[in-house]
């Protein structure tokens, strides 16, 4: 077997470094989705089983366009273009041929729906450990590797040294199938996550940031975590102290934190939104 061979055998199994995963192949005919597309059969079909391969696995099976494929394809849409919520300009509903959703639909990193992890490296799921009969607990995979990520620096550079201080806690993210909830004005697109603020107990939630038991090393070591995360955008946080500050990430500074404008919605939380990565080329 060549070495050319080899090399992209172990690139698909393994991930090598450096070596980008291959596009998925989607061919159709005609547009696919809400009216007026054609929605020939052959091209419905393909389309729903490139999106039930992304983990949008409630689309149902068959080569018949349907309102809850049609839902997936602009919760999809509104991924990629980074929203907080389903729908608006660019979130027709519609895959049309050689155009963005189509690229978005190919690219090798397109957005997989997944439940979020319970635990990790510096980081646990209230929603999934504690909080059960709560649903949101679901988000795109860009979303989960910015909190693995977040997690073990954290660990690694801030609680490895302070024992005692509470990990990551991670609370709601979206719910099952990106649809709305009485809970957020956003939080439906799965690119987005609150995480509870750290308590000097080493427990975590309860609290605002006015609250003695807050604990605000913890909490600028989590938010200087997050900003190492290559898709993390920003941080929402009441915290005037850490508004003021700044990190540096590839020679730019950012504040740590961005306080509300009006109103005081991130009192007893942090919101974190991250964003899509570099997208298809045009007609990729």
């Amino acid at each position: 077997m060549n070495q050319l061979l080899l090399t992209a055998i172990a690139a698909a199994c393994c991930g090598l470094p450096g070596i980008a995963p291959a596009q998925h192949e989607l061919p159709l005919s005609a547009a696919v989705g809400a009216p007026p597309a054609p929605n020939r059969p052959a091209d419905v079909s393909a389309v729903k089983d490139r999106l039930r391969s992304l983990g949008y696995v409630w689309v149902p099976t068959g080569d018949q366009m349907d309102t809850l494929t049609i839902h997936t394809i602009r919760l999809f849409q509104s991924i990629v273009q980074n929203r907080e919520t389903v729908g608006g300009d660019g979130a027709d509903g519609v895959v049309n041929v050689n155009g963005p959703t189509h690229a978005w639909l190919q690219h090798a990193d397109s957005p997989k729906w997944r439940l979020m992890p319970a635990r990790g490296e510096g980081f646990e799921n209230y929603e999934l450990v504690e909080q059960v009969q709560d649903d949101h607990d679901h988000g795109v995979h860009w979303l989960a590797e910015t909190l693995i990520g977040a997690g073990a620096h954290y660990q690694t550079n801030y609680r490895a040294a302070h024992p005692r201080a509470a990990p990551i806690v991670v609370n709601d993210a979206s719910r099952d199938v990106g649809r709305d909830t009485p809970d957020h004005l956003g939080h439906e697109t799965g690119s987005m996550v609150d995480l509870r603020l750290p308590r000097t107990d080493g427990r975590a939630g309860g609290i605002t940031v006015d609250s003695p038991e807050y604990d605000r090393a913890a909490a600028r070591a989590m938010l200087v975590a997050l900003h190492q995360q290559p898709l993390f955008e920003r941080a929402r946080l009441n915290d005037r102290v850490l508004a003021a500050e700044t990190v540096t990430v590839a020679g730019q500074r950012r504040p740590l934190c961005i306080p509300d404008r009006q109103g005081r919605v991130h009192d007893n939380h942090i919101h974190v939104d991250i964003k899509p990565p570099r997208g298809p080329a045009p007609n990729e």
